[in-house]
């Protein structure tokens, strides 16, 4: 069986999006800051996936993640690090300061202990999984043509290809997260009365 091994890159991604402005695509990455709506493609598409990294998607999401303390006691944030939560830190004391965690109860970096957090990371856009790679290229594409072009006609096609995307994305979220409805806090505490209503009973 033959495989089709071709990916989107960030160079095709800029390309499929030129093809809705109606101009060529670049043929390769170091010819983007030469053209001016390249460049705005190569923006845009740059926020757009920072903007979906930002949310934490199963992809770019670690639970439990060990901070390991320097020899002088103080924990780095590491390098590509978008967010974090220290597990169980009920009175939210530590923030980031200076590439740092800061502990602002005890007013100072030198925690003298190893930390345990739930981390999102600063993906790049070519080591994506296909589908989110697709979504964001179609819906990055919808917002340079808005900006630039601002065609009724064009919006409304992109609109079609982005619920298409949009649908594909969600599904594939759907699969590969670990989520549940028990997961939600209010239908976790109606489940949890039910289950104990019914033991009381027995």
């Amino acid at each position: 069986m033959a495989i089709n091994s071709d990916s989107i890159t960030e160079v095709s991604a800029i390309g499929t999006m030129s093809s809705y402005l109606g101009i060529p695509a670049p043929l390769d990455i170091d010819d983007v800051p030469t053209d001016p709506d390249w460049f705005m493609a190569s923006k845009i598409l740059a926020s757009t996936t920072k903007e979906m990294l930002n949310k934490g998607l199963e992809e770019n999401s670690d639970v439990d993640y060990t901070l390991t303390q320097e020899i002088d006691g103080t924990v780095l944030v590491p390098d590509g690090a978008l967010r974090w939560v220290v597990k169980y830190d009920y009175y939210e004391k530590y923030v980031e300061r200076d590439g740092k965690v800061y502990d602002k109860l005890a007013k100072t970096d030198v925690l003298n202990t190893d930390l345990v957090v739930d981390i999102v990371w600063n993906f790049t856009f070519d080591s994506l999984p296909e589908i989110i790679k697709n979504y964001l290229v179609v819906k990055s594409a919808y917002r340079l043509v808005s900006r630039l072009k601002g065609s009724d006609s064009v919006l409304n096609t992109i609109q079609q290809d982005l619920d298409d995307a949009n649908y594909e994305f969600l599904r594939y979220q759907g699969r590969t997260s670990h989520m549940t409805l028990l997961d939600n806090y209010d239908t976790n505490q109606i489940a949890s009365r039910y289950i104990d209503y019914n033991h009381s009973y027995r």
